[in-house]
């Protein structure tokens, strides 16, 4: 976790600096008008803000599997709130960015519209054809994801088998993590298919299970808590002098 820690602080920077200078850089292809009418399919607001929070803001759940990395007297509610503050505020720039140079209808047409949009920058006669610095975020960024998750999900299966060691299940969970990427879509199509049914298909591994999970911690310690009280332990008897 060390390791992944250091590569997100060194990716992080650069990765917020290139949607700086991407925002930056098409400014003057931008069009407020692109936003209007405003408010127009109000019935659709609920379904995507909640596409939304699944996707990616409640994925944050994974970083639960590493809370026991923290220092004592570290304080990880803050540390997490700051973190999905910058995250969903950038996204949002990101979002808003490419409804203001591509327009809506563009922009639902368009598998990866950061692409389309980035391909638009021209500055002089030397800056063109750039979109490339989409990719490089989505590698590093994406980098980043599939450590975390693969690292929760080794950390769980050690939890599972009663494994103090979670690097064991690292190789083999990697591999298999390889195997399903070349089989579970088929083409593109497919898989934004899929974010239609997904939101409500995460929603048990995102919200459910770890309620479940802290609610029966906390009658736990609630349970203990009290067995203790009702039973003190007896004072050590006084040595023969």
């Amino acid at each position: 976790v060390e390791v992944l820690g250091r590569w997100s602080a060194l990716a992080l920077p650069i990765i917020l600096t290139l949607v700086t200078v991407i925002i930056i850089l098409l400014l003057k292809d931008m069009h407020l008008s692109f936003l209007l009418p405003m408010g127009e399919n109000m019935k659709e607001i609920p379904k995507d803000s909640f596409a939304d929070f699944s996707f990616p803001l409640a994925e944050t759940v994974l970083f639960l599997g590493l809370l026991s990395n923290l220092k004592k007297g570290d304080k990880p509610g803050k540390t997490w709130l700051f973190g999905l503050l910058i995250g969903a505020g950038f996204l949002f720039l990101s979002l808003l960015r490419n409804f203001l140079t591509l327009g809506v209808s563009m922009h639902q047409d368009k598998w990866f519209p950061s692409y389309a949009a980035a391909s638009l920058i021209i500055a002089g006669n030397f800056i063109s054809r750039i979109e490339n610095i989409v990719g490089a975020n989505l590698l590093l960024g994406g980098f980043v994801k599939v450590g975390v998750c693969l690292l929760a999900a080794s950390i769980g299966s050690a939890k599972l088998f009663n494994e103090d060691n979670y690097r064991l299940f690292v190789a083999p969970l990697g591999l298999v993590m390889v195997a399903l990427a070349s089989i579970v879509y088929k083409n593109i199509m497919e898989m934004f298919d899929f974010l239609n049914v997904y939101p409500y298909y995460a929603a048990l591994f995102q919200i459910i299970i770890p309620i479940i999970l802290c609610v029966t911690a906390e009658l736990r310690l609630m349970l203990k808590s009290r067995r203790e009280r009702n039973n003190p332990p007896s004072p050590a008897p006084a040595e023969e002098t």
